[in-house]
């Protein structure tokens, strides 16, 4: 079985043609990272993954990319299926995890679609990203199914500022799901959010954006935040409070 694949911090791994190259899971539940290129200092380098497939085969665990202490990076034009985690944006340093862009991707079947990550400790610094374009469709799962994650429990502050948003989120069809989950902040940023659940069960809870970070104005100072949504979503905003989400029904 072959491990990890590993793109450098300067080099482009892209497919064949339009998604025709698949990279699936090969016995190594990270199956594709980008190394990192703040560590050294090449900050004006960045990696570009593009034109791929990558499958999880639905085992556990899996991430299907994963930027660790990554600046700059572009991912674009692929589909991610059958993973725990279909992207994953982790900080375990100081270091300021600027300008990294997701555009023109699919997820199917993902138990969470892209995570901001950083423990208690480490800096939480994610401004200047880009998700544009970002279709996810969540697993059929009990609990935990989300879209977008900015944060983590018991982890540092996730400061999400000056970014870029527009994405889709599709809901599984049983149990709990949330189209976005905030557990630090997200400010002076452009966000158009799709949240849906047309085939929920009942019962099934629903949620548009679930604010875990209680300190009011976490969501703050957007130009726009739009959350339009298909019904039966219960809540579209937990913890509106102190917050300038403006949401639409659909």
């Amino acid at each position: 079985m072959l491990p990890t694949v590993f793109v450098q911090h300067n080099e482009r791994y892209a497919g064949n043609g339009s998604k025709q190259s698949i990279l699936p899971y090969t016995n190594a539940n990270v199956i594709m990272q980008v190394l990192s290129n703040v560590s050294g200092g090449h900050f004006g380098e960045n990696a570009i993954i593009e034109n791929l497939i990558i499958d999880g085969q639905n085992q556990p665990g899996t991430v299907g990319i994963l930027l660790q202490n990554v600046y700059n990076c572009i991912i674009r034009n692929l589909t991610i299926l059958n993973c725990d985690i279909g992207i994953k944006v982790e900080n375990t340093g100081s270091y300021a995890l600027q300008s990294n862009r997701i555009e023109h991707v699919r997820m199917s079947n993902v138990s969470q679609g892209i995570v901001f990550a950083s423990a208690a400790g480490n800096s939480g610094d994610f401004r200047f990203t880009v998700i544009e374009d970002v279709g996810i469709k969540l697993k059929n799962i009990y609990m935990g199914g989300v879209g977008i994650q900015i944060g983590v429990s018991g982890g540092s502050v996730v400061k999400l500022y000056n970014s870029f948003i527009k994405a889709t989120v599709w809901l599984g069809d049983i149990g709990s799901g949330c189209a976005m989950k905030v557990y630090g902040e997200l400010k002076y940023s452009l966000v158009m959010l799709i949240a849906e659940s047309p085939n929920a069960q009942t019962g099934a809870v629903r949620l548009g954006v679930d604010i875990v970070n209680s300190q009011p104005n976490a969501v703050f100072n957007n130009q726009s935040f739009m959350l339009t949504y298909a019904a039966p979503i219960i809540t579209a905003v937990n913890l509106s409070s102190g917050h300038d989400i403006v949401t639409e029904i659909l």
